[in-house]
């Protein structure tokens, strides 16, 4: 029997020379991933950034026109731009009321880029009067208004109510504290521009990693601060408390948190902005705006 097994074996064999008997065997040469080396082989086609602005005709569609403004304000050529978006402004074709504000700024910003700060006023004005009933336009006009008047450094009592309406409305926004101690500076109020650096300080603190201050900066001009140092102790010991106190509130507000959307976000804006609204009849009154601002958020001081 093991004789005929032997030669019926053979047989197979001669039949099929290329039979692997063995073909069970695991392979150790190692596999080679095909599709990975392809992938880290590749590498994006990236088109060069041009320096110059794009050609632009009369017959450009306004989304065309407006994107080659845009292109240009990046790029720094901020007279091609103004002409641009000046000649988007006057087509006849832009009825959108959302698209002429958001060109009314960018002229703005382009004039006071080229140093017109006039016709960036001018601009700005316009942009305030057209859309001061709607809550996000009404911030946007009142940071535009407050970035030209930081640039032609107007620190009269028209800033300074700007900077404590923005700050009703971004409280931990540290950037808008730096801005108020610029403006007590200017008016040579130290007490208030070092109680405003240290809500700075703590604003900034909160902010983290994306803090919108530079720090080393603000540490040094608290430092050389000319207030009382004991009045500087109660100043820091109650801005830290309200700093902590805020921090609970928020983190216990976090845990309630139910997503309402953004209705919830504008309704609050609304309101705050509601109580800044100008009176028709006879104007709102400055002094009394930072008075109250002032009374809400540096409690030690007398009126």
């Amino acid at each position: 029997k093991l004789i005929l097994l032997d030669s019926l074996l053979q047989e197979i064999l001669m039949d099929f020379s290329a039979l692997d008997l063995f073909d069970d065997l695991p392979d150790c040469q190692p596999k080679v991933d095909h599709a990975e080396v392809e992938r880290q082989a590749y590498s994006a086609k990236v088109c060069p950034l041009s320096s110059e602005t794009p050609t632009v005709n009369s017959h450009m569609e306004d989304n065309s026109l407006k994107m080659a403004a845009d292109l240009a304000y990046y790029l720094g050529n901020f007279q091609q731009a103004l002409v641009l978006y000046k000649q988007l402004y006057t087509r006849s074709t832009s009825n959108s009321q959302l698209v002429r504000r958001d060109v009314l700024e960018c002229l703005a910003r382009s004039c006071l880029a080229v140093g017109d700060c006039k016709s960036a006023l001018e601009f700005s004005e316009e942009v305030t009067q057209g859309w001061s009933g709607n809550a996000d336009q009404r911030l946007v006009a009142g940071q535009l208004r407050l970035d030209i008047a930081r640039q032609v450094g107007d620190w009269g009592e028209e800033t300074g109510v700007i900077i404590c309406e923005m700050l009703e409305l971004h409280t931990v926004l540290g950037r808008y504290w730096v801005w108020l101690a610029d403006w007590y500076k200017e008016r040579g109020e130290e007490l208030k521009e070092f109680w405003s650096m240290m809500r700075a300080r703590e604003v900034g603190r909160l902010e983290g990693a994306k803090s919108s201050i530079k720090e080393d900066q603000l540490k040094e001009r608290i430092k050389k601060s000319q207030v009382e140092e004991e009045l500087q102790k109660k100043i820091v010991e109650l801005v830290c408390s309200e700093a902590r106190h805020s921090k609970t509130e928020e983190e216990a507000a976090t845990e309630e948190f139910e997503d309402l959307g953004s209705s919830v976000r504008m309704r609050k804006v609304e309101e705050v902005l509601s109580e800044q609204k100008e009176d028709k009849s006879g104007g709102r009154d400055a002094c009394n705006i930072i008075r109250q601002f002032e009374q809400k958020w540096f409690p030690l001081l007398c009126y």
